[in-house]
């Protein structure tokens, strides 16, 4: 799914460019083999990761990309998701990318300008981006790692998080790319660093106006659609009462 393009045609060009472009410049053997190495790391290393972006000369959403081709085919891992993202605190965040294989995954784009959560890492990590030193912000990609687990649910992915600079000093907006991997058998066979307790785990959800918790610090919108539905449960009882009476 692409969003924000003027036809599906310009969509599918725009995507089979993209992913054309990253399979000619990254060898599929030889990042296979880098992946296979930086997944037996007993710990997290995200300096490692960034070095391939150097080695291959390539840019964060190509490497993502890339990965999401080479992992389904090599390691058996399709049950994956990517994101690409762009925003701020003061504008808002938009997902202007995403990539879901073999189903439509947790975190996806809505289209009713509902307030994504601000605890995605992909946000978190735009957020961290801006609020770096301005000779750092404007010049370093920033990577991040969390374990996102969804509200109320079982599932559990690996978010790996590339942030990059804004465009120039005139731009208020940062943007990231996410890989996600659902966490099961298969990922925590092959990635060694899952057990790093370094590796920090949020409670998730995909919307404010769509999330139940309690007291969330980043809560930006209250929780519309749930009160929305349990004022429609309480207009059904309350009908099906009268039912009863009359009847």
């Amino acid at each position: 799914i692409v969003q924000q393009s003027k036809s599906f045609d310009l969509l599918l060009n725009n995507l089979f460019a993209s992913y054309f472009a990253a399979a000619l410049l990254i060898p599929e053997g030889s990042i296979a083999e880098d992946f296979k190495q930086l997944s037996s790391n007993k710990e997290w290393d995200g300096q490692a990761w960034l070095h391939l972006l150097e080695k291959y000369n390539i840019t964060t959403e190509m490497f993502i990309q890339r990965l999401t081709s080479i992992l389904p085919h090599h390691f058996g891992i399709n049950q994956l998701f990517f994101l690409r993202m762009y925003g701020s605190n003061k504008n808002g965040f938009d997902i202007s990318k995403e990539l879901h294989l073999s189903q439509l995954h947790n975190p996806h784009a809505n289209l009713v300008n509902e307030h994504y959560c601000r605890r995605w890492g992909a946000i978190t990590a735009i957020q961290k981006q801006q609020e770096l030193p301005e000779k750092k912000k404007y010049k370093d990609l920033q990577i991040d790692v969390q374990i996102s687990h969804y509200w109320q649910t079982q599932n559990r992915y690996l978010c790996i998080t590339i942030s990059k600079p804004p465009i120039d000093k005139k731009s208020e907006n940062s943007g990231s790319v996410t890989l996600g991997l659902l966490i099961d058998g298969n990922l925590m066979k092959l990635m060694q660093f899952l057990n790093d307790p370094n590796i920090p785990t949020r409670t998730v959800h995909t919307t404010c106006e769509r999330c139940s918790m309690q007291d969330c610090k980043e809560r930006v919108s209250e929780p519309i659609q749930i009160q929305k539905q349990l004022k429609e449960q309480e207009i059904k009882k309350a009908i099906e009462g009268l039912d009863k009476f009359t009847g």
